[in-house]
């Protein structure tokens, strides 16, 4: 690997790391507002999980794509369902802050995190579409108590 694509990789990780601080509208099981970085923790943990149960699922594919799901949030935050203005696209406003955030990566991680990204937001395959319920599922799991 060469130092530019370090450094690329590192800038990019630097980026990413918005996400710990970045607060979605969900909350914790103990009332606190969830961090974007959780929400992804918690949707990779469940799909682990649930990995025997789903064996024509690619799982390395869906957890890669659970893991890049919410990055471009790292730029202009989480947008609740309840907030979003009709008329606007969250999806592009998404896909553009990952754009923005990938910027210092190789090309080749580029490619295959927007191809993902896209297949996500379109669920345009089968993990994809396994995908969406389990986002839906987890906030309203997580605000009970066990």
């Amino acid at each position: 690997m060469k130092q530019a694509e370090l450094a690329g990789i590192l800038a990019f990780l630097n980026g990413a790391e918005q996400l710990k601080q970045t607060l979605r509208s969900a909350h914790t099981s103990n009332g606190r507002q969830e961090s974007t970085a959780e929400h992804t923790w918690r949707l990779c943990l469940m799909v682990m999980l649930f990995e025997k149960q789903f064996s024509d699922i690619d799982m390395l594919k869906l957890l890669k794509m659970c893991i890049i799901h919410d990055l471009g949030e790292a730029i202009s935050g989480d947008i609740a369902a309840v907030d979003q203005i009709e008329g606007h696209d969250k999806g592009a406003q998404e896909r553009t802050d990952l754009l923005q955030l990938m910027a210092p990566l190789p090309q080749d991680l580029q490619d295959e995190i927007l191809l993902l990204w896209d297949e996500y937001e379109h669920a345009s395959s089968p993990e994809a579409m396994m995908q969406k319920p389990l986002i839906s599922w987890k906030p309203c799991y997580s605000t009970r108590k066990a």
